[in-house]
């Protein structure tokens, strides 16, 4: 049982940590928390590349997603330039 909760415990660090380094991006890019997941999301996924996919396997509501505005492509592509 000890080793469960040590295992919810650093998984539930991993997520405040991810949670944490988006928020720094999206202050650098001006993003909302939504946009800047699922550009994560697109990024760290290259075949799942629609609302549905997300929507599973990111745990976002439809909404969310559906909501998002149409440049998403041009800040992905933004934010990879100036990282890489």
């Amino acid at each position: 049982m000890a080793q469960t909760t040590d295992f919810l415990m650093y998984f539930r660090r991993i997520i405040k940590l991810h949670e944490s380094m988006l928020k720094e991006i999206c202050e650098t890019y001006q993003l909302t928390m939504i946009e800047a997941n699922i550009i994560s999301f697109l990024y760290n996924n290259p075949g799942r590349d629609t609302a549905r996919d997300i929507v599973e396997l990111r745990m976002l509501s439809k909404g969310n997603v559906s909501h998002i505005p149409i440049p998403i492509p041009s800040k992905i592509s933004m934010i990879l330039n100036s990282i890489l």
